[in-house]
């Protein structure tokens, strides 16, 4: 079953990272449609965010996929 789009929510990244820079990185492991990282802080004071993919057919193969993505020595969470 198709779906419209696909939320993840994702933390652990540097924090010089932008939307630009992740948006780049999650690209490959779909058709991303949207990245946003609020202002504010998680409770622990670090940066988060959220991923949004269109037109994914198996949510579980790319949340599987997303379990392993790394940016230099940080892997996202």
């Amino acid at each position: 079953m198709d779906q419209i789009s696909t939320s993840f929510y994702f933390t652990n990244f540097l924090e010089e990272l932008g939307w630009g820079d992740l948006w780049k990185l999650f690209a490959k492991y779909g058709s991303v449609c949207d990245v946003f990282i609020p202002k504010k802080m998680d409770k622990w004071g670090r940066r988060f965010g959220f991923v949004k993919f269109k037109e994914v057919n198996d949510v579980d193969a790319l949340s599987s996929k997303l379990e392993d993505v790394w940016c230099e020595s940080f892997k996202l969470r």
